[in-house]
């Protein structure tokens, strides 16, 4: 089973969503951004699993309990002291009364924190990873060489 990542991980309207059905093209259980903070704070969470049919449109076959084991993504010794990130920023938390995982900031992600403005996901987060990952690349490989990118599969890019 696959976890899978897209610009809709991060819902430009919530973070309980997540809007695979154009980016499938394997069986994947994309996890929303709200379960992937569970997941990584330690929680078994419910994700829909998804079975592609091409090209459209893909359909929620079942669900699958991931992180049984309650494994943490966040090391104790690390910044966070074993706490996620998006739990301290107060994006979510867990409510111990209801023993259930609780949005508290629906719509953090939709505003950069320095500027306010809109977040889009290409301009915002893609191209410039594209840029730095690049030069990486060019400063322990031939300067010359060149990479071939693609936006996300069915997916018009805007112009960088």
């Amino acid at each position: 089973m696959n976890l899978t990542t897209t610009p809709t991980s991060i819902s430009p309207t919530s973070v309980r969503l997540v809007l695979p059905s154009p980016y499938a093209f394997a069986d994947a259980s994309p996890a929303s951004a709200f379960q992937s903070f569970q997941l990584g704070a330690g929680h078994p969470t419910s994700v829909s699993c998804w079975t592609c049919s091409f090209p459209m449109p893909t359909k929620k076959t079942n669900a699958a309990i991931l992180n049984t084991k309650g494994r943490k993504a966040w090391r104790p010794d690390g910044l966070s002291l074993g706490e996620c990130i998006w739990a301290m920023h107060g994006v979510w938390g867990w409510d111990k009364n209801k023993d259930a995982a609780v949005v508290l900031r629906e719509n953090y992600f939709t505003r950069h924190p320095a500027t306010g403005t809109a977040v889009d996901w290409y301009t915002d987060f893609y191209f410039p990873f594209l840029r730095k990952w690049g030069a990486k690349m060019r400063e322990v490989s031939a300067p010359e060489k060149l990479a071939f990118v693609e936006a996300i599969p069915n997916e018009f890019c805007p112009p960088s």
